[in-house]
């Protein structure tokens, strides 16, 4: 998953963890509606944070075992019976937000006091 993240932040020099925690968190939410047998929402993301939502999402959905899984090459790869259930891709994508905000904080320049 992190994977189709990083090549999305490589690929476009303007990318930045606002634009991939966006993504991450429209996901999430698509997810968590998902798991409750609702309509997902519908949300508007920048061009950027849907193109990586666009392909962490088509990563998810491979490893649930509902789409072609591509692997770092772009082979299409089989996983055979190792799907993930829907609360591991959750727990994955809240992991990996979970670093981005940490990241970022990371980053920020110490305030003068």
């Amino acid at each position: 998953m992190e994977i189709a993240l990083v090549q999305t932040y490589r690929a476009d020099e303007n990318m930045t963890d606002w634009e991939t925690l966006n993504a991450l968190n429209a996901l999430i939410r698509e997810y968590t509606a998902v798991q409750r047998h609702r309509q997902p929402p519908h949300i508007s993301l920048s061009p950027l944070a849907q193109q990586s939502h666009d392909e962490l999402k088509l990563v998810c959905e491979g490893w649930l075992g509902n789409a072609p899984v591509v692997d770092e090459a772009g082979q299409m790869t089989d996983l055979g019976d190792k799907d993930l259930s829907l609360q591991e891709i959750m727990d994955c994508l809240k992991r990996i937000r979970k670093s981005v905000e940490y990241g970022q904080k990371r980053r920020r320049p110490a305030r003068l006091l």
